[in-house]
């Protein structure tokens, strides 16, 4: 069959077929003819396209379109059929046209789909502006932003196309995306002027989004003015952007009334823009707020999503409330929310902060066996959690089983490996880790140079710590505040101070501001070379810029008063102030394992602050030089005394202690002293006993006349004993945590009891937030607790917040850490409320006071009341009359007259009177605690056992005003006494 034969079956002017018939002939040519003459060819083709497009064919017309232009057969079929269209009636070429433009574009034929347009423009047609779209479209997925650009500027020039907004924010978009921001702009700008087309919220919403990926407040700025100016209603996507903005901003109360604002226009507030302002809420750790908006997403019927909760277990982890986290995946996993790997990771990494390392690995098993292998953050989070805790060898397998297991190491990982080897002193290995860095396509970054900046300095290694600071240039990364921080203390170490004040200057020179740790070896070394003045000068500063001076700071400081180039110009005032500051400064720091904190050990009480150690055996905690070592180096110290035993017998720990400039005590037998070491202590120990008036048995004649006695010690403790109260701030913080570990137990016990009943707990039992109230004092403080974990709470009273621990002791009592400090509290329930002894002092958690009734305190039965309802009671006037055991009382109203003025001998004697009084009456014992304190003990005849106590204490607060406390007084009445104290 000749060509022209089957043109003339398929498209003459009296076809032979009809067109389903022509298309199943056209199919079988395709198909089953091995012989290339006897296959169609593009002129057949547009013949059969012709027939079909009459017969309104269009979708066949494409899909046999589609099929020639990725035809090998045909060599530029685009071209051809372009050829050969002149022949064919317009308004088919017309249609045709577009049809190819499309299926060009569809299949990022760019060049031919401009090669159809120019035929388009030639010919006077116009190709849809949708058809152009799919190109634009297909042009920016493909990254051609330029050409995309270039295209689109044909359109715009091109009369008969009528430019949409979605072409134009198309581009803007590809353009933004790309970086080119003004450009993007410019062409907005571009087509408002020359009135091509208005752009309309999503452009706006297009460019607002890239000034806020740039951080480009002026940018941001011009956007929201053409928004208003046009003006521009705001989508949920504009909000959601500028939640975004003032979020990562650190401006929450903008972010607030934006949100507060979408609820005023009755804006559908969808799961992301919640998803958005919980997770920026969870960075600032406002968990608070984060819970309040997840409750509310519940009473607005939107549902949480993956994000959602990842963005709630992200914030309790970095709050360190572990158990709030694993309800949260349970919750998550009970509502059929898959977890991925970024939730996973967030709660292993919650776990290894809080140094829960057990968890940590048991939640990576549980991961493996739903599926999800560990990568290279899974490892670097394991690892970072085993050094924290000094198991460096265990850090080291761990890594070492990532790249066993074929996970590829990144610049984290190296930098991991360095550190490790650098805390072991093995900076051989670690420099070949950073050597093998690039050779393995790993770049370091500032964090990498810092930590072996950091190791040169603290090695007297200063020359090559400066040689890696100009490395770490050369390759693009600009020092930091922790870079120059290294190099000032290397300096000072090796005794250069002026070279650190030169660094310290070219540091402020850029812009970077320095901190405690930059200003304290400063400080330090201008110390030791006795310069007190610039000394001086630089707390001064350090002061003014809120920084907080530590102990190394004050020592330094009194140093250099003491060195030749003493501070001239130091007023006597400001030596006191200084002396004040250096008494609070001297700190006992100790180690403390969670089997001694359970047993209260005497180095933990009269300790200032404890760092949690590892438990087990010594050689995990007091006998690891290794971790004493570095304890020593982040707590501070001046000097390491290691006790008997454990370390203490390992040469290697004054060894390593002095390499780093910190004493090592030790305490020496005296029978190992000289004979005229031992003579001379004698002879102190008189003098000391002489000074304070003390005759015992220090001297023979002392005793041999029996002169001993403890009057001295009577008349000093007379004169210094005080009822005294701990700050206010201590009451409150440990009354919150007293209170909230008595009712923990219950609500476990609650809470567990609803699951093992296979019911849902009810809202209001929460093992993670609590609200504690307390009176104090007369004030009442609603604490908020946020539970992190055994024992870590977040306490939050107004607007402000802190974060606390609490241990329980094995004799009863709690061990509170608070800023970096133990306190360790016993309670005492009593009539009254609960009375709490911190640090031994004393104060009150008194009970909620209802000034309207009468309540009797005393364990007792009611006989009678002696007085009618509604009559009113003086002072002094019995108003019921009830039975204690076997014998009854009158209850009173009691008022007690002190003057102002009265000296302590009369104060006393009144008290003393007040419980001879209440003996008499009620048969009591009754004793002294110390100066005005009594203790007034209820004893039953029949059983001789006390049932009751009543307690009389004046504790001086202020200087001026005191407060009479009594267990069987119904009102806590308060007098004003003189200066006692």
């Amino acid at each position: 069959m000749y060509p022209f034969e089957m043109e003339k079956i398929i498209g003459a002017q009296d076809p032979i077929l009809q067109p389903h018939s022509c298309l199943s002939f056209f199919h079988f040519l395709k198909t089953h003819h091995s012989n290339h003459s006897l296959k169609p060819d593009l002129k057949a083709h547009l013949i059969l396209f012709s027939r079909l497009f009459k017969a309104r064919k269009f979708a066949t017309i494409k899909t046999i379109l589609n099929s020639v232009v990725t035809d090998s057969q045909f060599r530029s079929p685009v071209s051809g059929i372009v050829d050969l269209l002149d022949e064919f009636e317009f308004h088919f070429v017309d249609k045709l046209c577009d049809m190819l433009f499309r299926v060009c574009s569809d299949n990022r034929l760019f060049p031919e789909a401009v090669r159809v347009f120019d035929y388009v423009e030639e010919k006077g047609f116009v190709i849809e502006e949708r058809s152009c779209f799919v190109l634009l479209l297909a042009l920016k997925r493909c990254g051609e932003i330029e050409l995309c650009l270039r295209f689109f500027r044909r359109m715009v020039e091109s009369n008969g196309i009528e430019i949409r907004v979605q072409s134009l924010t198309l581009v803007i978009d590809g353009l933004c995306k790309r970086g080119e921001v003004e450009k993007a702009k410019e062409l907005m700008d571009e087509m408002v002027t020359k009135s091509i087309v208005k752009p309309t919220v999503f452009t706006y919403n297009t460019l607002l989004n890239a000034y806020v990926g740039r951080k480009d407040r002026s940018g941001v700025g011009e956007i929201l003015r053409l928004m208003e100016k046009e003006p521009v209603v705001f989508s949920v996507a504009t909000y959601s952007i500028l939640i975004q903005w003032y979020s990562s901003s650190g401006d929450i109360g903008e972010v607030e009334k934006i949100f507060e604002e979408m609820r005023e226009r009755k804006i559908e507030i969808d799961v992301y823009v919640y998803s958005s302002m919980i997770s920026w809420n969870c960075r600032l750790v406002n968990m608070k707020r984060a819970f309040a908006l997840f409750d509310e997403m519940a009473q607005r019927n939107v549902a949480p999503n993956a994000h959602t909760y990842g963005a709630l277990i992200g914030g309790v982890c970095k709050a360190g409330q572990m158990e709030a986290a694993e309800i949260l995946l349970e919750e998550m996993q009970s509502k059929g929310i898959d977890l991925n790997m970024i939730i996973f990771n967030t709660m292993i990494d919650g776990y290894c902060k809080r140094g829960m390392m057990d968890e940590a690995l048991r939640l990576q098993t549980i991961m493996e066996r739903k599926g999800f292998n560990a990568d290279v953050f899974t490892f670097n989070i394991l690892a970072n959690g085993l050094c924290k805790l000094h198991r460096y060898d265990e850090a080291k397998c761990t890594l070492n089983s990532m790249v066993e297991k074929g996970v590829e190491p990144n610049v984290v990982t190296f930098t991991m490996f360095i550190e490790i080897y650098c805390k072991e002193g093995n900076l051989a290995e670690a420099e070949r880790f950073f050597r093998d860095m690039e050779k393995k396509g790993e770049v370091p970054n500032i964090v990498t140079y810092n930590t072996l900046i950091d190791v040169y300095c603290k090695k007297e290694k200063v020359k090559l710590a400066h040689l890696t600071k100009s490395e770490m240039i050369n390759k693009g990364l600009l020092p930091d505040v922790y870079t120059y921080t290294s190099l000032i203390h290397g300096e000072c170490i090796v005794g250069r101070v002026d070279e650190a004040l030169k660094i310290f200057d070219e540091m402020r020179s850029k812009g970077i501001t320095g901190n405690v740790a930059t200003y304290t070896s400063l400080i330090s070394g201008l110390s030791k070379e006795g310069r007190a003045d610039e000394a001086f000068k630089l707390y001064d500063e350090m002061i003014k810029m809120g920084l907080i001076p530590d102990d190394r700071v004050f020592s330094a400081l009194v140093g250099s008063l003491h060195k030749p180039l003493t501070h001239a110009g130091l007023k006597q005032n400001e030596y006191e102030d200084l002396k004040v500051h250096i008494t609070e400064a001297i700190l006992l720091v100790a180690m403390a394992t969670s089997e001694d904190m359970r047993i209260n050990a005497e180095h933990i009480r009269i300790a200032d602050q404890f760092v949690e150690v590892p438990g087990g055996t010594n050689n995990n905690n007091y006998a690891n030089v290794q971790l004493i070592l570095e304890i020593a180096e982040i707590t501070h110290v001046d000097a390491v005394w290691p006790g008997w035993g454990h370390a203490s017998e390992n040469p290697e720990l004054p060894d390593a202690l002095k390499a780093k400039g910190i004493v090592t005590s030790y305490y020496t037998k005296l029978s190992k002293a000289p004979p005229e070491t031992v003579k001379e202590l004698e002879q102190a120990a008189r003098r000391l006993a002489i000074s304070v008036n003390y005759v015992g048995a220090a001297t023979a004649s002392d005793y041999r006349d029996n002169k001993i006695h403890t009057g001295w010690l009577d008349s000093r403790i007379a004169m210094r004993v005080r009822a005294e109260r701990p700050p206010w701030y201590l009451s409150v913080v440990g009354g919150a945590l007293y209170k909230a570990t008595a009712s923990s137990a219950a609500l476990v016990s609650d809470y567990v009891g609803y699951l093992e009943k296979g019911q849902i707990p009810p809202k209001h039992i929460s093992l993670v937030r609590s609200q504690v109230s307390l009176s104090i004092e007369g004030s009442k403080y609603t604490i908020d607790m946020i539970r992190g974990g055994p024992g870590s709470y977040k306490l939050k009273l107004n607007q402000s917040e802190i974060e606390a621990e609490i241990h329980t002791l094995r004799d009863g009592g709690l061990l509170m850490q608070l800023d970096g400090n133990s306190h360790v509290i016993y309670a005492e329930e009593e009539a009254a409320g609960t009375r709490l002894l911190i640090d031994g002092r004393t104060c009150l958690l008194q009970n909620d006071h209802d000034p309207s009734k009468l309540i009797g305190e005393t364990p007792c039965k009611l006989l009678r009341y002696l007085v009618a309802d509604d009559s009113h009671i003086d002072a002094d006037t019995p108003y019921a009359e009830v039975e204690v055991k076997p014998c009854s009382l009158d209850v009173n109203t009691r008022k007690i007259n002190i003057d102002a003025g009265q000296e302590e001998t009369t104060v006393e004697t009144i008290l003393e009177e007040l419980a001879q009084e209440i003996h008499s009456s009620v048969g009591v014992r009754m004793h002294r605690l110390g100066v005005f304190v009594w203790e007034v003990k209820l004893w039953i005849t029949a059983c001789g056992q006390a049932n009751g106590a009543w307690r009389v204490i004046v504790n001086n607060v202020t200087g001026h005003t005191s407060t009479v406390h009594g267990k069987h007084v119904k009102d806590e009445e308060k007098w004003r006494l003189p200066k006692l104290l």
